[in-house]
């Protein structure tokens, strides 16, 4: 939860900038990935996301757009071939996101407009524990206290007045390890490191009124 804070307290700089802000909310499917092609995870977990954004550097046709979000990632595996307490395996953690892209505006109409945007994410636990709780992996697997990656993005947001109402499909992939796996219970060696992708299809509403 410290390096949270922290986070938080490195990102206000970004906030005290913003000339819109916005909030938002959808659902979210993740699972996880490794080299070694390891079916481990890899079914998706449908979870949730939600946080708000800051928009800065406002063009006619670009601008930044800081984010800052709560995320459960995590997966899932069905193996009925195992034995019964390892057939199903289901990992979720918690973290605070925090994100800058560089959003480009694309289609425009009267008050309507399409954009795309790309950046670097930043994920940090909000959690205490780190490791896998289920049978199959519980004491050699761990989810990492913080990773960092790419996300991507693409949506179409609506000027009411003051208001901007839209919605976007976010691709979040990570470059670093967001889980792990240890040699035994007590070693702090890790291997196979386990890449998280993710992707959310949240609802944006700015209530954002212009700040500046």
């Amino acid at each position: 939860m410290k390096h949270a804070l922290l986070s938080l307290f490195l990102f206000t700089p970004l906030i005290l900038k913003a000339q819109n802000i916005k909030i938002y909310a959808g659902p979210l499917a993740s699972s996880f990935g490794n080299a070694k092609r390891i079916p481990l995870l890899e079914k998706s977990l449908r979870t949730y996301t939600y946080g708000v954004g800051f928009d800065y550097l406002e063009k006619e046709r670009y601008s930044l757009t800081s984010q800052l979000a709560y995320v459960k990632i995590g997966g899932r595996d069905d193996n009925p071939d195992n034995q019964p307490q390892f057939q199903k395996a289901q990992e979720s953690h918690g973290y605070l996101s925090l994100s800058t892209l560089f959003r480009l505006n694309l289609l425009h109409y009267k008050k309507t407009s399409t954009f795309v945007g790309l950046g670097p994410f930043l994920n940090v636990s909000t959690q205490k524990t780190h490791a896998f709780e289920s049978a199959m992996y519980k004491g050699y697997y761990y989810f990492s206290k913080a990773y960092w990656g790419g996300l991507a993005e693409i949506g179409l947001v609506s000027q009411i007045d003051r208001i901007n109402v839209g919605f976007s499909g976010n691709f979040q992939y990570s470059f670093s390890s967001a889980a792990y796996s240890t040699i035994s219970p007590n070693s702090s060696a890790h291997i196979l490191p386990l890449l998280h992708k993710s992707i959310s299809f949240p609802v944006i509403i700015s209530l954002g009124y212009r700040l500046k």
